[in-house]
C-alpha cells in the first residue's frame, strides 16, 4: 500500500536523505545523468477568485535508479498559476520560495495573498512566514512547537492556528492560536484523550476551527473546536479537513483499514448532517488502477463560489464539481517536462 500518511512526511524525507548524501537540495536538471528520473510533485495551495485559476507549488524531485536516494531541485520550483490562459504560469519562484516548498509538507497563503506560512519539517516544525513581495522570511515560532503540518490563517490573517505541544504532556501537540508574528500564542482549551491534533482550517466567520484528531489517517476523526470556549465536537471519522469559504461545510478525507485502502474524498456539514462521497478511493486490486494518475492527495482547496474542490493527483492538479460530481485535470506535468514561465 502506497500509504497515505507518507505525504504528510515526504518532504522531511527527502530533505534528510540530502543531507545524508551530502547532495545539494539545488541542482541544474540540464546537468542530469541519463538514468535520472525528475518527477515534479504539486501542490494546491488557494483558489483565486474570478479567472486567476488555481495557486499551486512545484518543486521536482530527482530519482537516480531504484532504492536509490532521491535530491529535490528548484530548478523548476515555484508557485504557478493555472486556470484560463494562464495554465501553468510563474507567479512566484526564488531560492526561499523554494526552500518553503521543499521543507514544508503544504503552505498556507495570507488572506492577502501576499504572506506564506509552513512549518519547516528539517528544523523539528519551526514555524516561518514569508513575505512574497519581498521573499524575506520571518521567524514565526521556534518554541512550542507544531508537528509536521500546515499552520492555517484565519480568515481576517491577524492570527494563526497551529498544533503545538506547549503545555502538553509528553510531546502531544493539539490546537493553538497565535497573532499572525507568533507572539500571543495560547491553547484553544484543552483535548480529553491523548491524541494529537493538526491541520487546522477555520470556519469563515473566525468562531470555529476544524481539525484532525489522531495520527492512523483510518482512525483519525474530523473535530470541530469553538474558538472561545475550546468545546469540541467529533464531527466524522476522516482527516485533512477544509472548511468552505462561505458556508457551513466541510470537506475531507477519509481511509479505511484495508491494506491496500486509498483515501476518499467526502464533503459534510459543519452541524454534522449530509455527510457525502465526491470521490470514492480508486480501485486497487491488481496493484496498477489507481497508480496512473497517483492517489488523492490533499490540502483541498475550495473554489471562491464553492461549487469545486481542487486536489492533487501524482503530478497533476484536479477539480470535482460539487453538483454533477464532475472530475477533472486541470493539468499534468510529465517527467522532465518544464512548465511554461510568465511572458
Amino acid at each position: 500500500m502506497k500509504s497515505h500518511s507518507r505525504i504528510r512526511n515526504q518532504r522531511m524525507l527527502w530533505g534528510a536523505l540530502a543531507i545524508l548524501c551530502g547532495c545539494s537540495s539545488q541542482r541544474d536538471s540540464g546537468a542530469l545523468a541519463q538514468s535520472d528520473v525528475l518527477t515534479p510533485e504539486v501542490t494546491p495551495i488557494a483558489w483565486l477568485g474570478g479567472d486567476s485559476g488555481i495557486v499551486y507549488g512545484r518543486v521536482d524531485v530527482i530519482g537516480k535508479g531504484l532504492g536509490d536516494v532521491l535530491e529535490v531541485t528548484c530548478d523548476s520550483a515555484g508557485l504557478y498559476l493555472t486556470g484560463g490562459q494562464a495554465s501553468g504560469r510563474l507567479w512566484r519562484s526564488g531560492t526561499a520560495i523554494c526552500d518553503a516548498l521543499r521543507t514544508a509538507r503544504a503552505v498556507s497563503l495570507s488572506p492577502t495573498r501576499d504572506e506564506l506560512v509552513y512549518a519547516n519539517s528539517n528544523d523539528a516544525g519551526v514555524v516561518f512566514r514569508l513575505d512574497l513581495r519581498t521573499l524575506q522570511r520571518v521567524l514565526v515560532r521556534r518554541e512550542c512547537l507544531p508537528t509536521v503540518g500546515r499552520p492555517a490563517w484565519a480568515p481576517h490573517g491577524g492570527q494563526i492556528a497551529l498544533a503545538a505541544n506547549c503545555a502538553a504532556e509528553g510531546g502531544r501537540s493539539f490546537l493553538h492560536i497565535a497573532a499572525r508574528d507568533g507572539s500571543g500564542m495560547t491553547p484553544v482549551g484543552t483535548p480529553r484523550d491523548s491524541l494529537p491534533e493538526g491541520e487546522p482550517s477555520w470556519s469563515p466567520d473566525g468562531t470555529r476551527i476544524a481539525v484532525t484528531r489522531g495520527s492512523r489517517l483510518w482512525a483519525d476523526s474530523i473535530v470541530v473546536v469553538e474558538v472561545r470556549s475550546g468545546k469540541r465536537r467529533t464531527l466524522t471519522s476522516g482527516f485533512e479537513p477544509s472548511w468552505s469559504p462561505i458556508n457551513d461545510r466541510i470537506a475531507y478525507f477519509r481511509m479505511d483499514s484495508s491494506r491496500n485502502a486509498v483515501p476518499s474524498i467526502r464533503v459534510i456539514r459543519a452541524d454534522g448532517t449530509e455527510d457525502r462521497e465526491l470521490l470514492a478511493a480508486p480501485s486497487n486490486r491488481g496493484g496498477t488502477s489507481g497508480r496512473a494518475h497517483g492517489w488523492p492527495g490533499g490540502p483541498l482547496i475550495w473554489s471562491p463560489d464553492e461549487k469545486r474542490l481542487a486536489f492533487s493527483r501524482g503530478q497533476s492538479i484536479w477539480t470535482i464539481d460539487l453538483g454533477s460530481g464532475r472530475v477533472d485535470s486541470v493539468f499534468h506535468l510529465q517527467q522532465w517536462q518544464r512548465p511554461k514561465a510568465a511572458p
